[in-house]
């Protein structure tokens, strides 16, 4: 993905499915009008923290990847109601696996939760960042 898609300003919907993607650019924070993120099915190890001002997005989908740990920035977003990570590596131990392959709200809330947790330790919680 090009640096360069931080000038798309009105793109709305983002489709990068089947893609052999590794690595996101920061500058897909600046797309501020994104509303819909697929990137299923690629190889991405980790989510860049510039994706939390994507505040108009209302579902992503990163399933099938190679996630290790499920930001919590993304229970942060307010109009975010599909939520999809299933078929990830993620350790199993910290996020329940049913959660993980149903994603949706109940995940959401549960990230919520986690993260209240962690800013009472003031530390990572493994499997979330």
């Amino acid at each position: 993905v090009p640096s360069e898609i931080s000038y798309m300003k009105k793109l709305e919907n983002l489709r990068l499915s089947h893609n052999k993607i590794a690595h996101l650019p920061p500058e897909l924070g600046k797309c501020k009008n994104l509303q819909q993120l697929w990137l299923e099915v690629n190889l991405l190890e980790e989510c860049v923290e510039e994706l939390r001002y994507l505040q108009s997005l209302r579902s992503v989908n990163l399933s099938c990847n190679k996630l290790l740990m499920i930001p919590v920035f993304f229970c942060e977003l307010p109009n975010l109601k599909y939520f999809y990570v299933s078929d990830n590596p993620v350790q199993k131990s910290t996020i329940p696996p049913e959660l993980l392959q149903k994603g949706g709200k109940e995940l959401l809330d549960y990230l919520a939760e986690k993260r209240k947790e962690s800013d009472r330790l003031g530390s990572l919680i493994g499997g979330l960042h």
